[in-house]
């Protein structure tokens, strides 16, 4: 009922805007934050567990005169730098986006060759995911996981053990995006205290996020 409802909304909001003319010069975006676990992994809801029925969610740009699907991997850390590269908006920011912009690969299926790599998570646990491996860090280094997306796409078999080579590359790199993401946060402090609107806070702590 739910995905049902959302269908039907997206489709009024492209019929309102293809009723103004506008539909041709509107890029419109579907995605989502988190997935949802139906007993996939004994969870249920939106729980703290990196698994793919967590950290998978649609993407679907609507971008006027394009058809495509992009195979591989993206993620939303993609979503910024793809929306401001299709409306030609240059950002101060953009050097420090972890993603980059999937319009090469929307328009020249050849550039979607590579191994694109995305950190998921916030805090404990973190994890790398490519097209074929997941690799979950933990809170604990017993939490570790590494799964082979390709041959176990159910996430049922721990492989940590037969691919130490890939367990060691991952780590690397999320202690890395680990301390260029402590780095950019120690800059915003430094920075001073920043303010924000009592009507965003309010929203921001009815979420949970304060």
């Amino acid at each position: 009922a739910e995905v049902r409802f959302v269908d039907h909304q997206i489709a009024a909001l492209r019929d309102a805007l293809r009723e103004r003319g506008l539909l041709e010069d509107t890029l419109v975006v579907v995605t989502s934050d988190h997935g949802e676990a139906f007993g996939e992994h004994d969870g249920f809801g939106h729980y703290k567990a990196l698994y793919e029925e967590i950290v998978r969610v649609p993407l679907l740009l609507s971008i006027p005169g394009e058809t495509a699907t992009v195979e591989g991997q993206v993620g939303l850390a993609d979503l910024a730098p793809t929306i401001l590269d299709y409306l030609d908006i240059e950002s101060d920011a953009a050097a420090d986006f972890s993603g980059e912009s999937l319009r090469p690969r929307v328009e020249d299926s050849d550039a979607a060759a590579g191994d694109h790599r995305h950190v998921v998570g916030h805090g404990d646990p973190l994890g790398v995911r490519t097209d074929r491996w997941w690799d979950r860090d933990g809170a604990e280094p017993t939490d570790a996981e590494l799964f082979d997306l390709h041959e176990d796409p159910g996430e049922t078999e721990d492989v940590s053990a037969a691919h130490p080579t890939v367990v060691e590359e991952f780590d690397a790199y999320l202690a890395d995006h680990v301390e260029h993401a402590q780095a950019t946060a120690d800059a915003l402090d430094s920075a001073g205290e920043q303010s924000v609107d009592p009507d965003i806070e309010d929203q921001l702590e009815a979420l949970g996020y304060k």
